[in-house]
């Protein structure tokens, strides 16, 4: 195994459930019984998300790369489908309910354990600045529970709500997922510290002052890696290093040279000559643009506001970049010239989250999280947008093809996230090219070559001629890569214009989840404090 994550520990303290990817680059669940050294993986998990356990310890609960909500027993057996949904992490209350958070504009759902349809379990309140909700965890009656509030501008909140009302109490500020644990305690994070908060479940009520457990945890967008059981059992982890190498590879994935060491990368774009790269680099908590010349090696910042700058997307002729912000609370399209002259101007306001994808043109592909994501395109200078694709399913990771005729995207229709190819405006074909799974198609600069990463991470090439009817190769894989696992987030990867080189965001060797430590009987020492 070349990586962990997530450790949870059964509520009978018996079992670790963890997120593992093997030497093949496959993830899946594992179980670690506290009794014994070793791990195993339970079959029918591949590509599966964060675990969460239910209240009998029998079965645990968790999301796959192809946004279904899943359980599977512990003793053995195939994994049952629960519904479909955008969703992560996940609570299993005693009382045969589930609640789980869903993707950016999304409340808190939850379903039915044994399976059905989803409904909203919280709603925003925008009066506080509310931007998402996340990490629920039932208190012990299996009707209330908490979780995190997180706010645009504001620190995150801890509320408690309860089933069949959307009304929430406050509780206190954290920075992380937060976990009730045996015999009263709300267990999160603040500051690279892990706290025990003392509260009392029947009344909902903290009853103390919160006392450390642990520190250097810190917490990666809100998540922190921790778990109690009902038996005294709690494990937690450091910080999961985010941080990431840009590297240029050959077609075969030897390394050439290291564009940029360590830091936190997000969403590489390469200008259309290839000489630039703009790339969104966290700091201090905030994510922003910053700009790089290749040939130069210097580099200089891009945006400078105190909201977060995402998904950097050059025009064609490099004169301007649109990307995504969510300085005034959703993340919007906002526009900026390169050589640095005038402000930054908001391009489109929309509802959801949206993120640009593609740029031919005068003419900008974009992705919309709503509920669902779905695509857009606008007329750079207009002032609304006109959908692309907009089904039931999620499509995304639009990409034009460089004669501007057609697109590539994902889209998960078929029950696996694979690339399709459509002509531009829709209507005139489409035609699917992935065949084991895709996402993040991207082009050769002649249009005689599509890119995409499979859910394994492979790097795959398919050969494709340009017509009036295309004529689309036979997938083959290049190499595997060392992107982030699984992600709807656009470009773990940038290609060169002759297809011969690649800019791979990478997650590189050791940078995996910090070991994990185990206490038992961590109330022990509480009649001291």
């Amino acid at each position: 195994m070349t990586s962990f994550g997530s450790p949870r520990i059964s509520p009978d303290g018996k079992y670790i459930a963890f997120d593992g990817i093997d030497t093949t680059g496959t993830t899946q669940m594992w179980l670690r019984p506290l009794n014994t050294l070793d791990a195993f993986p339970l079959p029918g998990t591949e590509d599966c998300g964060r675990p969460f356990w239910s209240p009998d310890s029998r079965y645990v609960a968790f999301f796959n790369g192809d946004n279904k909500l899943l359980r599977v027993p512990v003793a053995g057996g195939p994994p049952m489908k629960l519904c479909d949904f955008n969703g992560s992490d996940g609570a299993w209350g005693v009382g045969d309910v589930i609640l789980f958070d869903a993707s950016f504009t999304d409340s808190i759902q939850q379903v039915p354990a044994g399976g059905g349809v989803p409904v909203s379990a919280t709603s925003f309140d925008r009066s506080r600045g509310d931007t998402g909700h996340g990490w629920p965890h039932f208190l012990p009656d299996g009707k209330k529970f908490v979780f995190l509030a997180i706010r645009s501008g504001e620190p995150n909140e801890i509320r408690l709500g309860e089933l069949g009302t959307f009304e929430t109490t406050f509780l206190t500020e954290a920075d992380s997922r937060v976990e009730y644990v045996p015999p009263g305690f709300l267990v999160y994070e603040k500051d690279g510290t892990l706290l025990a908060h003392p509260l009392d479940p029947d009344r909902g009520k903290l009853t103390g002052d919160p006392f450390p457990l642990a520190d250097g945890i810190g917490s990666a967008g809100s998540l922190a890696h921790f778990s109690g059981s009902n038996t005294g059992t709690l494990i937690y982890t450091g910080l999961q290093s985010n941080d990431k190498e840009l590297v240029w590879v050959d077609r075969g994935g030897r390394e050439l040279e290291v564009v940029a060491p360590w830091n936190q990368f997000f969403n590489p774009a390469l200008s259309p000559d290839g000489g630039r790269l703009a790339v969104g680099v966290t700091s201090e908590g905030y994510t922003d643009v910053w700009l790089a010349d290749l040939k130069r090696n210097v580099r200089s910042r891009f945006t400078f506001d105190t909201g977060n700058d995402v998904a950097p997307l050059w025009s064609p002729d490099a004169s301007r970049i649109v990307w995504s912000s969510d300085r005034d609370g959703d993340f919007d399209l906002w526009i900026k010239n390169t050589s640095g002259t005038g402000t930054a101007e908001k391009l489109l306001d929309t509802v959801g989250h949206s993120f640009p994808s593609s740029w031919n043109g005068d003419r900008i592909i974009f992705s919309t999280i709503s509920g669902g994501w779905n695509l857009f395109v606008l007329t750079v200078g207009d002032t609304a947008a006109t959908e692309l694709v907009t089904t039931e399913f999620d499509e995304y990771e639009a990409s034009f093809s460089p004669d501007g005729k057609y697109f590539a995207h994902t889209s998960e229709e078929t029950g696996t996230t694979e690339i399709f190819l459509s002509t531009f405006p829709p209507g005139g074909g489409r035609w699917l090219v992935s065949q084991t799974g895709g996402m993040e198609p991207s082009w050769r600069g002649d249009g005689g070559e599509l890119f995409f990463i499979t859910p394994r991470r492979e790097l795959m090439a398919v050969d494709i001629s340009l017509g009036d009817s295309p004529v689309i190769g036979q997938p083959h894989r290049m190499f595997m890569t060392t992107v982030s696992p699984s992600t709807v987030s656009r470009n773990r990867y940038c290609v060169s214009s002759d297809g011969q080189t690649f800019l791979i965001n990478s997650v590189g060797e050791g940078q995996h989840a910090a070991p994990a430590t185990l206490i038992l009987n961590w109330t022990a020492e509480l009649s001291e404090r």
